[in-house]
């Protein structure tokens, strides 16, 4: 990645975009990507350019009061830049809150960009089918589980993709990592949406990947009033992405309250005979 000092990036900022950058603060260091603060107005990410152009090519496609306002992209993917979102992370909310939030996310959701792309998953990382992303997906993150727990429960997360294989799906461009990490809230409602991945697949994957972002979203989620409205066929994703989270709580060392809240989740919704398909 052919990357510069942050003061070649300022003063980019300020010939092209007449944006001073009189502060500067970094707020996020990653192995893929630094963020700075400018002037408390502006967000400078610095990343591999396949993050740029995913981010770039997700704010192209789907234009939606929530996203991140763009204002500039490098012709070479190098960086880009945003407007600042004020806001913080997720807190405790009410059910009402949840449920004004949920249908925040479904109707955003519902309203990507279609495609008649025949590649699916992250774009620039091609698959030939939603089945073969979802598979890849599964086995990425099975490394993770305790092995109790993946010998006695991975039958049942392959028999939902078995189930995904044949099935047609509504392909649209999604965020691909909507989860309540990448949400900006204000007073418990969502205020932004940043961070996409960006990838080709059910819309409503993105809507099952944030339910499970957090408990203090999923705690108040109703089900059967979800299945109804979204179809049946997502209790197939319900249980991939439960499954995919349950995993990632392992591989980043949550807190083992949230791992302990889903592995009674996974075992409840199992018990109640939803994972019958």
């Amino acid at each position: 990645m052919e990357t510069y000092s942050i003061d070649v990036y300022l003063k980019f900022m300020k010939e092209k975009l007449n944006i001073n950058a009189s502060k500067v603060e970094k707020i996020n260091k990653g192995t893929l990507s630094e963020v700075y603060l400018i002037d408390g107005k502006y967000i400078l990410k610095i990343a591999d350019p396949v993050f740029i152009k995913r981010e770039r090519f997700f704010f192209k496609k789907n234009h939606s009061e929530y996203n991140e306002k763009l204002i500039y992209s490098d012709r070479k993917n190098r960086f880009i830049v945003f407007e600042y979102i004020k806001g913080n992370g997720i807190k405790e909310m009410t059910e009402k809150s949840a449920n004004a939030n949920l249908n925040i996310i479904i109707n955003m959701t519902q309203n990507y960009k279609k495609t008649y792309r025949k590649r699916y998953g992250y774009i620039y990382e091609d698959y030939d089918s939603w089945y073969d992303f979802l598979k890849s997906e599964i086995e990425f993150n099975n490394i993770f589980l305790p092995q109790k727990f993946r010998n006695t429960e991975e039958n049942i997360v392959y028999k939902a993709l078995s189930q995904i294989k044949n099935s047609k799906i509504d392909s649209r461009y999604i965020h691909g990592d909507l989860g309540a990490h990448n949400i900006i809230f204000d007073n418990q409602t969502i205020k932004g949406i940043i961070d996409p991945t960006t990838a080709v697949g059910d819309y409503r994957y993105d809507i099952i990947y944030y339910i499970f972002s957090s408990s203090k979203i999923e705690k108040f989620v109703d089900y059967d009033r979800l299945i109804d409205f979204l179809g049946k066929e997502i209790i197939n994703l319900i249980i991939i992405l439960l499954y995919s989270r349950i995993s990632k709580l392992y591989k980043y060392h949550s807190e083992e309250k949230e791992k302990k809240y889903f592995e009674t989740l996974w075992y409840r919704l199992k018990n109640s005979k939803m994972f019958i398909i």
